[in-house]
């Protein structure tokens, strides 16, 4: 879970040195998951990723309407 932990702090840094203008503020690292909140509201988690599979989870808010997008691959 070490090595988990470290690869969600990696791309927490990763987004905010890249995609600082996309995000309404720093990278929140989660006990399960890192949530990065979008300009407009939205917000997308990444839930540990491992060698062997991964989650994203992305919320988008559109004039008060909410979609859900899920997405996990596991090999």
């Amino acid at each position: 879970m070490k090595s988990e932990r470290a690869s969600l702090r990696s791309l927490a840094r990763v987004a905010s040195d890249e995609f600082s203008t996309l995000l309404r503020g720093d990278p929140i690292l989660l006990p399960d998951r890192l949530r990065l909140v979008l300009v407009d509201g939205s917000f997308l988690d990444v839930r540990y990723p491992t060698l062997l599979s991964f989650d994203f989870v992305f919320r988008l808010v559109r004039d008060e309407n909410v979609s859900n997008v899920r997405s996990g691959i596991c090999n």
